[in-house]
């Protein structure tokens, strides 16, 4: 899949997991994976999981948000626009030395929707806030 290939289905997935969360609290299973995905269907099969997923990897990892709230500072608290910058500034961590993410449409998706729940101003500015105590 090319970059663009991945922030396109990353946008759609935002926009579906966004919906399943609205309409039945998650609950939905995820699609089977195909061979484009490495995302384990074992350990989370259901999009309330991907999203504690997500946030748990958005915790865990202060490169990634770090650098995710650089490349969002600019922009809208706009789904699709969310999801094209986490896919622009995650393809290139996952496919680098980075580790802690891999390169999976349905997890930038999930952080995206995190992203977009939590608010780039509050999601970023915890940073903030905690480096200054």
């Amino acid at each position: 899949m090319s970059d663009f290939e991945i922030k396109n289905e990353v946008v759609i997935l935002s926009n579906e997991i966004f919906l399943q969360q609205a309409l039945n609290g998650g609950k939905n299973s995820i699609p089977e994976a195909d061979a484009n995905n490495n995302l384990n269907r074992n350990k989370i099969s259901k999009y309330d999981e991907l999203i504690k997923y997500a946030k748990t990897l958005l915790e865990q990892n202060k490169d990634i948000k770090s650098s995710l709230c650089a490349a969002l500072k600019s922009a809208s608290n706009d789904l699709t626009e969310i999801a094209k910058i986490v896919a622009a500034t995650l393809i290139p961590l996952a496919i680098g030395n980075n580790t802690s993410i891999q390169l999976d449409s349905y997890i930038f998706a999930g952080i995206s929707v995190v992203v977009f729940n939590a608010g780039i101003n509050t999601l970023c500015n915890e940073k903030k806030e905690n480096n200054n105590e």
